[in-house]
Formats: C-alpha cells, structure tokens, sequence
C-alpha cells in the first residue's frame, strides 16, 4: 500500500492513490468527508467496512486512528470536533456495531457538534435471513440525526452525488451528525483504479461556532425587543456553552456596566465571572422577561422554578438549539451569542438589578473542608492554570463546579448529560490537540464504564485524568428520597465497586497514582509528565455527602 501510495499521489490532485477500493462508494464517502471539512477519522476493525478502510489508507487528505470499542471510538471522534471546531469521522462494520455508536450520536445531536458516521452494510437480501452480524441499518439513528444516507454499492455516480449533497447542506445548515450507511457484498478486499471523481459541492462544510462581532441588531429582532419593557424585571441565563462562545460572550460582556447580573451555569464556563451569580440564584426571582443562552442547564431546580413562575416573555439566543426551559412560548433567536448583550443594552441606563455577592464568594469554600471529593475538585480548579482545557464528567463532578468554577476552558458532553463517554471525549480532544495540556475530572463509575476509552494507541501523553474514587455511585446519597429506601434498594443504586484502578490503567500502559490530600494531588497535578496519568483521588472513607449538604448550608447563608 505504501508503494502504491508513494508512485501515485502525483497522479491525482485529490491525493487519492490511483489503485483504492473496488467499492466506487467506499471511495466517494472519502470524497464527501473531504468536502465536509473532515481531516480525521477513527476506524474499529471490521471485515465489511475493509473497502473503507482500504480506501482510507489509500488517500493522503486523512489521518486516522484505530479503536477497537465503537462506544468509545465514537466518543474520541466527538472530542475531536469540539477541540478543533472541525467535523470528525468514525468508521465501522455492519451489525451491533452501529448501536454503539448511537450514544455518541445522541450526545452530538443534542450538542450540535459535526460527527460523521459511516457505517458499512450487507445487502438488502442478506438482512433478516439469519446472516451473521445483520440488522436493519437505513435511518437507524432517526430520529437524533440531521441526514441519513444508504447507498447500495451499485448506486450510479449521480444518485450518490445528489444525495451527498444534500447531507451537507444539513450539515451546513444545522451542525447536526450525519450518517452514510453504504451496503457492501462480497469479495470486499479487491482493489481497482480509482472512479471518476464527484465534484460534489465545495465549502459545504458544517458552519464554525467561531461567531464574528456583533454588528448590530436585526431589524426582526429590534422589531421583538422594541416590544419589551424595560421598566419590567429581567433576567439573562447562561446555559451550556462552548468554550469559543464562552469567550465571545465574556468579550461582549466588557461592553456592560458593572451593575450587570447574569445567571451563570456552571456548564456556560462563565461561572467565575465578577459579573455572574450561580443560576440557583433564580430561584428568588420572578422575571417578567427572561433572555437565555446556549445548552442545557445542570440544575433542575431553577427550571422547575421558572415553571411554577413562568415569565411573560422568553428570548433563547443561539445559532442552533432552542431550549424551552420554562414550557411557556419561546422566541427563537439563532444568532451569534453576542445578540445577548445587545438586548441588554437597547434600552441605556437600564438593566436587571444586581444581586450581590462577596467578592471571591467561591474561594472560601474549600478553605476548612475536609479530605473529600469536594476538597479534590477545589484542589484540581487551584490548579487548573497548569491546564489549556479541563473536561469534566458528568454525575458529581460538573455539579462541584457550581461552588469551584472553572472559566471558559471548560468542556463537558451535556448534550444528553450521559456518563459515558467522558473519558473518550477527553482522549480525542487531547489527541486532536497536541498542542495542549488537558485534565479530565470524572467520578470512579464514569472512569470504569468509559474505560476503553484508553483502548488506543499512542495514549496522549497530555492527558492527566483525575478520578473521584469514593467507591460508589455517591451522587445518589445525595437525593432526598435515598434515605426512604432499604437496603437493597440503595446498594443497587449505588452500586459500590472495588475495581483496581491502578491495574486498570496500568492494562492500558498509563501511569497512575493514587493520592490522599490536598497537598498531595496538588504536587501530583503540578508534576510534569511524559504519559498520560490516572490520578486516583482516594476519597472512600471521606464524608463526601456530609461535605456536600455543607457546601450547600454555606451557599443559603451567603
């Protein structure tokens, strides 16, 4: 392959070798991932994706990876995209192996990030027989997909074109995941001179969450906003936001006075902003407008709250989604999150009350806390410097980030808000970016379940992973009907676990430690390393749910 590869790239300009795949599809996906703006792939081997990766391995446009799990593979190739703002490609075989890609589907459908997915079929009379590794694969993500697309292998050049263009278009238009199912009959390892090529449409690729400076008002949204009144209460609400929009936001926000208060989640990365009050802070207002940005919020209790108080008027802010957070009628803006802070200032002089907060109002919670999960995630944000990006898992350790905020560096898959998958968005996105150095904070059920996360070869030598290992699953401790259940109930639900953590990563060649102590984790955060590290914060016998309820009390009495 090699030699084929080095007396052929002369002769194509699309640095695809002359001699790829027999399968004319296998090779016009590549043409459509080239056009999409994809650079990188992640395979899982497989026998009826060969003519993929036969065809891949043969064209020069694309670096790629091998993971053998898909779940996790389709997760690294989500870190990927979130790191470089650019789509990635995931490839598999037919059968259960397009199932477990759907998690990470999910998580990119909800988040809009740009995951391509193809996967490799048999024939239609070979579905339904009892052929081995067989499903029914058309439409198999409908409907948390923006395109489908399944093409037999016999399908002419421009059926295949028109309908790769129209996935773009979606792809374009809504940087939702797309997939391409291409069916593939036997022999599948042969190969041929290349097909002709489909000049499919260019610059089609998924519009970038990098958003130009705002210039000014819409006349439609100028046309809303003359139609609120500034003399009511209101109230702007981050939610999810990535860490590019994070910043735009915070350089629009330099435009407002100081007396300006948002409702920041700990997600939207604006958290620790001087001008930001935690979004639980909701919970003592009753808006009459409420103006929202970005994702999802983690805290349930400021939606319920706006559900029982609903505000006359709902304005979301985003290019893409629209949360309707309060269930009452919402006006979709999908505009560059700086049109936030331009409605803040239509009307001069008048903006949301203040609430105040002590300056530094987050710092002294750790400053008396006991060993626990809590002091571990105070301690990895006092070190957070030392890191370019900081990716949190879901469960307990995005909600420690509501008293111990990280700024816009951070990452979290709160799309759906799994567990898994955490760990492999943090391998992909510290593969992807070399360049930088990346932590990764998530609980012991979350290391243990997304575990083949580190089932890739090299391991990112920039990668630390901080685990929370308190042994079970501790946020349900945490919930105020856990007490009210027996024993058997609570143990299944918390399910405690005595997994080797070191034997793990070391299974995988990662260096692990295991730390207790603030100053402890502080040295082992600071270390420099040459792999990448599990740093196992060893926190099972601590009062980690005491801790917890304490954070909380401190919080009320601020």
């Amino acid at each position: 392959m090699d030699g084929d590869r080095a007396q052929n790239t002369s002769a194509s300009r699309r640095g695809v070798a002359s001699v790829t795949s027999s399968k004319p599809t296998a090779v016009w996906a590549l043409e459509f991932l080239a056009a999409a703006g994809v650079r990188q792939v992640v395979c899982s081997p497989g026998s009826r994706n060969s003519p993929l990766i036969i065809a891949l391995t043969a064209d020069e446009r694309f670096t790629y990876t091998t993971l053998g799990d898909e779940r996790a593979a389709a997760f690294h190739a989500l870190g990927a995209a979130v790191a470089t703002g650019r789509p990635v490609a995931v490839m598999a075989t037919s059968g259960s192996a397009i199932a477990n890609y759907y998690p990470a589907v999910l998580e990119a459908f909800y988040s809009h990030q740009p995951l391509v997915v193809i996967t490799a079929d048999r024939p239609q009379d070979s579905i339904g027989i009892g052929a081995g590794q067989t499903c029914v694969q058309p439409r198999f993500f409908e409907p948390h997909i923006g395109a489908s697309v399944h093409l037999d292998e016999a399908a002419p050049l421009e059926a295949v074109r028109e309908q790769f263009n129209e996935a773009l278009e979606q792809l374009s238009q809504t940087r939702l995941p797309v997939h391409i199912n291409l069916s593939f009959d036997e022999p599948l390892y042969e190969r041929a001179p290349a097909p002709p090529e489909l000049h499919l449409s260019s610059g089609r690729g998924p519009a970038s969450d990098t958003f130009a400076p705002f210039a000014g008002l819409h006349p439609a949204t100028a046309e809303l906003v003359a139609t609120l009144n500034p003399r009511e209460e209101w109230a702007f609400v981050a939610g999810q936001l990535s860490p590019t929009e994070g910043q735009a936001l915070r350089r629009a926000m330099s435009a407002l006075p100081a007396t300006f208060t948002f409702y920041a989640d700990p997600a939207s990365g604006l958290l620790d902003h001087p001008q930001s009050v935690p979004l639980t802070a909701l919970l003592e207002r009753r808006p009459d407008v409420l103006v929202s940005v970005g994702g999802q919020w983690v805290d349930k209790h400021p939606k319920v709250h706006l559900q029982q108080h609903p505000p006359r008027h709902h304005v979301h802010v985003h290019p893409y989604q629209c949360w309707n957070v309060t269930k009452t009628q919402v006006v979709h803006l999908a505009q560059a999150v700086e049109v936030w802070t331009s409605l803040a200032s239509v009307y001069e002089g008048v903006y949301p009350p203040s609430v105040s907060f002590p300056n530094g109002r987050f710092h002294h919670f750790a400053a008396d806390l006991p060993w626990s999960d809590a002091l571990a995630f105070a301690t990895a944000v006092q070190c957070s410097d030392a890191f370019d990006t900081v990716h949190l898992g879901n469960s307990t350790a995005v909600r420690y980030a509501h008293w111990f905020p990280l700024g816009s560096k951070l990452q979290s898959n709160r799309g759906i808000a799994g567990i898994d998958g955490s760990l492999s968005t943090a391998v992909g996105a510290a593969t992807a970016r070399p360049d930088q150095r990346h932590l990764c904070i998530l609980g012991d059920q979350s290391f243990i379940y997304d575990s083949n996360a580190l089932y890739v070869n090299p391991l990112p030598a920039n990668l630390t992973v901080l685990v929370l290992n308190n042994g079970v699953g501790e946020i349900f401790n945490w919930l105020p009907g856990m007490a009210a259940l027996d024993a058997q109930a609570q143990r299944v639900l918390r399910n405690p676990q005595q997994v080797n953590l070191g034997a793990l990563a070391a299974a995988f060649g990662a260096r692990h430690e295991r730390v207790v102590g603030k100053e402890a984790l502080e040295s082992a955060l600071l270390e420099p390393s040459e792999q990448l590290r599990v740093l196992e914060a060893w926190t099972v016998d601590a009062p980690n749910t005491e801790v917890f309820k304490e954070l909380k009390r401190r919080e009320r009495h601020e």
